[in-house]
């Protein structure tokens, strides 16, 4: 008996067209997290500190001497804070695309947890509880000589399903 190799035709798909560039807020966000949270940061910070710290004497340690470093530190404390937010948000929603595509483009995967972060705590609680015991009955399996690759369901009641609408 001769194994014969049949083609099919490939299915067609829709292209996904994604936006050219950042907005420049996005981009000045991003630029600015980086610089903050990189080695030269730190060290300058640390520096600016030792150099408070060593001015202190010379300015008998006045208010003005504290204002100063308050000053220094709060206002681009306070402006960062927003932009690294900026950055989390964007980082975090792009996560949540590409899980779920991964979901999403995975046979036999359950659909309805690609928007699980919109549940309220307790429904989230109950879920993780049922992929803990999966995971549970997959160890004891696996110490028996079972293989892990099967897809067991997961099934969500309707008051879950109801909550991430």
């Amino acid at each position: 008996m001769a194994l014969t190799h049949t083609t099919t035709k490939p299915i067609a798909r829709k292209t996904l067209k994604l936006p050219r560039r950042k907005h420049s807020f996005s981009s000045l966000a991003e630029h600015a997290s980086n610089i903050a949270g990189s080695l030269p940061a730190f060290i300058l910070a640390v520096l600016v500190i030792i150099g408070w710290a060593i001015a202190g004497p010379y300015y008998h340690y006045s208010d003005s001497w504290h204002l100063l470093i308050s000053t220094i530190i709060g206002i681009p404390t306070f402006l960062l804070v927003f932009l690294i937010q900026h950055n989390q948000n964007r980082d975090i929603k792009a996560l949540h695309i590409k899980l779920g595509e991964l979901i999403r483009s995975t046979n036999g995967a359950h659909m309805a947890i690609i928007d699980l972060e919109k549940l309220d705590h307790q429904a989230l609680v109950e879920v993780h509880a049922r992929y803990e015991a999966l995971a549970k009955e997959a160890r004891r399996k696996m110490r028996k000589g079972v293989e892990d690759t099967g897809v067991a369901e997961i099934i969500l009641s309707n008051a879950e399903i109801g909550k991430s609408e």
